[in-house]
Formats: C-alpha cells, structure tokens, sequence
C-alpha cells in the first residue's frame, strides 16, 4: 500500500553557468590542435580555466 506525502521537499539545482560550454570549447580546441599548435595552446587554457570556473565557482 502506497501511502501519500502531502509535504513536498523542493530540489537544489545549480545556479547556470557557462563552464560546461567553456570546458567543451577547450577540449573541442584541443582535438584541432593535434593538427596545429595554436589551437592546443587555445584548448589547454580553455580547458583549464573552464575546469577552474566550474570546480571552484560560487556555490
């Protein structure tokens, strides 16, 4: 028997942010830069700093 909770506990979401964007830019410039090294410097600090934004931003 299912009993029924009248109380309803609300979710925490995150706030948005742009990290997840920023880390997918990097990586995605990191793959090009296999071809050229300008992009693999552009990915790995796109890729750093995304990851930076994103484990250490406001909570």
């Amino acid at each position: 028997m299912v009993e029924e909770n009248d109380h309803h506990e609300k979710i925490h979401m995150p706030s948005p942010s742009a990290a997840p964007i920023v880390v997918s830019a990097g990586a995605t410039f990191l793959l090009i830069g296999v071809v050229n090294r300008s992009f693999l410097i552009i990915g790995v600090i796109l890729l750093a700093v995304g990851g930076g934004i994103w484990a250490f931003g406001p909570r």
